[in-house]
């Protein structure tokens, strides 16, 4: 069955009526649980249930021979990609490169960087691919040697760009993601007994995860929720997926989030 929806896609500088925040949160751990508590700091209901796991790969080994030849720049696409490969230096008793120029996809991964390794490392204002290719450090990079830090599938349009701009690039996914599977029956019938009304979606993966195992007698439920997104490509995802009730946060901060939920609720 094909569902024709008017979608009502809008950023967070706009508003439309919603009664209270009974949120769901899909985050991996532990950065849903972070975010449910900072949540239910300001004021909201919350239920978290992680989409997605998060695990070392075993590809990570590919790291070592991957700095034989220091890269000229290393990206690290999130958090994760700065934990398991600092991680994994550390016990190979291995450095990060001294003279490589550090970018990360945003504010919270080059935070993690520095904490973990006093490495600093540059960001965009807006932690999403586009916005770091937009960077002046990539551009130009013709003959230059990129090493990007990633997750399993993760990003690919940061890889195909910089190739296509002339770099040498060298993937290394260092985690795995995994979707995880919900026990539709009850999952479903919970949230809805709960009253859930919004739901925060920081991934489109986890948008096709959660999609994916959605009861065909809870799909309208769950296309009428306010879903409270990060990014523009999130947004598409979602339009596609039924939703007609769509937010965009500026980032995939605590703070951008709630703020973004904040505003749907005025």
């Amino acid at each position: 069955m094909v569902y024709l929806m008017t979608v009502r896609a809008k950023f967070c500088s706009k508003s439309t009526p919603m009664a209270t925040a009974n949120i769901l949160v899909t985050r991996p751990q532990p950065h849903g649980a972070a975010l449910a508590n900072y949540l239910r700091q300001q004021g909201h209901q919350v239920t978290c249930f992680p989409l997605l796991a998060i695990s070392e790969n075993p590809a990570i080994c590919e790291l070592s021979s991957a700095l034989t030849a220091p890269p000229d720049i290393i990206i690290a696409i999130s958090d994760a990609a700065v934990t398991f490969s600092h991680q994994y230096l550390h016990q190979q008793g291995l450095n990060w490169p001294s003279q490589a120029q550090y970018l990360a996809v945003g504010q919270r991964t080059a935070a993690t960087w520095y904490q973990l390794a006093g490495v600093s490392a540059l960001h965009p204002a807006h932690s999403d691919s586009e916005n770091l290719l937009a960077l002046p450090q990539l551009n130009p990079v013709s003959n230059a040697r990129v090493l990007i830090l990633k997750g399993n599938g993760g990003r690919p349009l940061i890889e195909a760009c910089l190739t296509a701009r002339g770099a040498e690039v060298t993937c290394v996914e260092c985690y795995l993601r995994q979707s995880v599977t919900l026990e539709p029956a009850i999952s479903f019938a919970k949230w809805q007994d709960n009253e859930i009304n919004s739901v925060i979606i920081t991934s489109g993966e986890m948008l096709t995860s959660l999609m994916s195992q959605v009861p065909s007698e809870y799909l309208e439920w769950m296309q009428r929720l306010t879903l409270i997104v990060a990014s523009q490509r999130i947004k598409a995802i979602a339009s596609s997926a039924g939703f007609n009730n769509i937010w965009v946060a500026d980032g995939a901060s605590h703070q951008a989030l709630s703020h973004c939920i904040k505003q749907s609720l005025q």
